[in-house]
C-alpha cells in the first residue's frame, strides 16, 4: 500500500507479533533484523518461482503473492530494493512532488503562542523542499500550505467520488452481470498467454536442435536459451494468475465501491490515524502533486467512472424511493438503474413486477 516502511514492519513482525529467526543447534531464536527484512521484500520466491544458475524457474511451493505485486514492492523500495529516503514521519509526504521542478514535498511543524488562550499550539505546513536528487534549485513554489488547507483539498477530491448506500449496494448487484464480460476477456487473454507459451517453447526446441546441429555457437546458445527460459517461467506465472483474475476483478471492483461509500466518513474520523488518512490519499488516484496551492491527482480510472455517473445515478435512485410501493412491496428493483450506471438506454422501458 505504500503506507509502511520496513521499519515500522520490522517492529510489527518483532515486537506485535513476537517472530524469530529459525532456530537451529547453535545460532537462531533472535528478532528478525533490518537487512532480512529488505531480503524478504525483494525474494521473488514468494512469486512461485525462484533464481537457479542466473535465471527464473517455476517452483513446486504455492505463490503468496502475484508477480505484479513484486513488482509493486520493488518500486516502493527504489532501485535494487533499496529504500528511498525518507526524514519525516507526517501524514502526506513521500507520496507528493512539486508539479514545477519535481522536487518532493515536505512538511514542518512550528509551534506558536496562542495569545487568546495563553497556550501552545502546533501548525503543520507542506512545501517544496526544492531539492530533487539532492541539488537545491530555484523553484518558485514557495507557499507553506498548512495542514487544515491540505486536508480540505483531499476532503474536495473525495466529495466527487462519495455515493450513498443505496448506489453501492445496486452498483454490486449489477456488477455480478457484467462479470460474464470479464470471464470472455479472461478467457482470450489466457489463450493469448498459451500461444505466446507454445511458440517460445518452440523456440527454445529448434535453438537446442540448432546447437546440436552447430548452427551456432555457445555464446549465442547459451544467451538466447536464458532468455527464452525466462520467457517461458514467467508465462507460466501469468497464465496461473490469469486463472484466478475474475474472482481477484470482482473483489476490487467490490472494494472500490466500499471505498467511494466509506472513505469520506473515515478521512474525517477522528479515530482514523494518518497512515490510514495517506492511505485514502493514494487510492484516490497517482502522481500527487502540489501547485500554485492546489493539490493534483491523475485519475483513477476505476473511481473515475464512478464520478461521472455519481449525480445521474443518486438522481435516478431519489426519484426511484419517492415512488410508493405497491402492495407493501418494494416497485423497482437495482435493475432499473442499469441504463445509468452503464451509461446505455434500457430497451424495455416497461416498469418491473
Amino acid at each position: 500500500s505504500g503506507e509502511y516502511t520496513i521499519p515500522k514492519l520490522l517492529k510489527v513482525m518483532n515486537e506485535d507479533w513476537g517472530m524469530r529467526t529459525r532456530k537451529t543447534r547453535h545460532r537462531g531464536g533472535n528478532p528478525i533484523n533490518k537487512s532480512t527484512m529488505y531480503g524478504i521484500f525483494t525474494n521473488i520466491f514468494y512469486t512461485g518461482m525462484f533464481l537457479y544458475r542466473d535465471g527464473l524457474s517455476n517452483g513446486k511451493h504455492e505463490p503468496m503473492i502475484t508477480t505484479d505485486e513484486f513488482d509493486k514492492v520493488q518500486m516502493l523500495l527504489g532501485k535494487s530494493g533499496k529504500p528511498r529516503k525518507k526524514t519525516h514521519e507526517f501524514a502526506y509526504t513521500g507520496i507528493m512532488l512539486c508539479a514545477e521542478c519535481g522536487s518532493g514535498v515536505t512538511a514542518c511543524t512550528k509551534t506558536k503562542l496562542v495569545k487568546a488562550t495563553n497556550e501552545l499550539k502546533d501548525y503543520t505546513f507542506y512545501y517544496c523542499s526544492h531539492r530533487k536528487n539532492g541539488v537545491k534549485n530555484k523553484c518558485k513554489q514557495r507557499a507553506y500550505i498548512p495542514l487544515e488547507t491540505m486536508e480540505d483539498m483531499i476532503r474536495a477530491e473525495l466529495d466527487k467520488y462519495t455515493i450513498s448506500e443505496k448506489f453501492r449496494d445496486w452498483a454490486l448487484r449489477i456488477l455480478q452481470d457484467e462479470h460474464s464480460e470479464e470471464v470472455v476477456g479472461r478467457e482470450a487473454i489466457y489463450k493469448s498467454q498459451l500461444s505466446a507459451l507454445e511458440t517460445s517453447q518452440r523456440e527454445l526446441d529448434s535453438l537446442i536442435t540448432m546447437r546440436m546441429r552447430e548452427l551456432i555457437n555457445d555464446e549465442q546458445y547459451g544467451s538466447r536459451k536464458k532468455e527464452l527460459s525466462d520467457r517461458i517461467v514467467i508465462l507460466k506465472q501469468k497464465i496461473s494468475e490469469t486463472q484466478t483474475r475474475a474472482n481477484h476483478w470482482i473483489q476490487h471492483t467490490e472494494e472500490v465501491f466500499n471505498f467511494a461509500h466509506t472513505a469520506k466518513a473515515k478521512f474525517d474520523d477522528p479515530k482514523t490515524t494518518l497512515e490510514e488518512k495517506k492511505g485514502i490519499l493514494m487510492e484516490l488516484g497517482g502522481n500527487h502533486s502540489i501547485k500554485d496551492e492546489k493539490l493534483l491527482i491523475s485519475k483513477c480510472i476505476w473511481l473515475e467512472p464512478i464520478a461521472e455517473k455519481r449525480k445521474a445515478v443518486e438522481s435516478e435512485i431519489s426519484r426511484l424511493e419517492l415512488e410508493k410501493p405497491i402492495q407493501g412491496k418494494t416497485k423497482h428493483t437495482s435493475f432499473e438503474v442499469c441504463p445509468v450506471l452503464r451509461g446505455r438506454p434500457d430497451l424495455n422501458r416497461q416498469p418491473l413486477t
